[in-house]
């Protein structure tokens, strides 16, 4: 995954620029790491391929939005959006020729501000809506809750006894019901097309969510901390 999406940035923008990015995101947690920006950098391939008549125009700034959404979460990661859409305007577009008009410049700023889970504006362009939608990745559960487990791993909580991993464990289940529920902040502002691309993987896991069993949830937690390098 990653060679291709390195590949799509590094044929759409300057190597140095590409080389700059990657400093950036080097510095921040594990939860919004290089692996994770390749892999928004997929997503949003995969989107605009699947919605080639509506977004294939807007193909460059997607990508863009895509790459540097989280460059600047290790200054702050509560308002690294609203940092990340500053550091592009003023410090990317200026410096590097990325071929794009000032109000295409300005979109892609406005995709990285309004990118979050937690943003509750209205996002009113479709290169918004889609970096939004590639941030969240395929609706897939496994994948939220080793996300938020490796995101308190990497903040403070060391999994080293049987109490501890069980509360990261459920301290993260809870985030993924409050983020991700049938009424999670996440799904007050859904991007459009992860709503299409998604409908019933939506609906499977609200329905987990509601009916799961707390030793099954302890039990998948336990698998995602060895994947993590917290072996038991």
């Amino acid at each position: 995954m990653e060679h291709r999406s390195l590949h799509l940035v590094t044929e759409l923008f300057p190597r140095d620029l590409v080389e700059l990015v990657h400093a950036n995101v080097l510095l921040n947690d594990k939860a919004h790491d290089w692996k994770h920006v390749m892999g928004v950098v997929e997503h949003a391939d995969k989107i605009i391929s699947t919605f080639e008549e509506e977004l294939g125009s807007y193909r460059k700034l997607i990508i863009a939005g895509a790459f540097m959404h989280d460059a600047q979460c290790h200054v702050d990661r509560k308002l690294h959006h609203e940092l990340g859409a500053k550091w592009v305007l003023n410090e990317v577009f200026p410096y590097w020729d990325c071929d794009l008009t000032d109000p295409a410049q300005w979109i892609v700023a406005q995709s990285i501000l309004e990118h979050r889970a937690s943003y509750e504006g209205k996002r009113i362009n479709p290169v918004s809506e889609a970096v939004a939608a590639a941030d969240r990745g395929p609706v897939n559960f496994r994948n939220y809750l080793k996300r938020a487990i490796q995101y308190r791993t990497t903040n403070g909580i060391s999994p080293n006894n049987e109490g501890m991993r069980v509360m990261v464990i459920s301290d993260a289940f809870g985030h993924i019901q409050d983020k991700y529920g049938a009424r999670g902040y996440a799904f007050k502002n859904l991007p459009y097309f992860t709503s299409k691309l998604y409908e019933k993987e939506i609906a499977e896991m609200h329905s987990m969510l509601d009916t799961a069993k707390a030793e099954a949830i302890v039990e998948l937690g336990e698998e995602l901390l060895v994947e993590l390098g917290f072996p038991q």
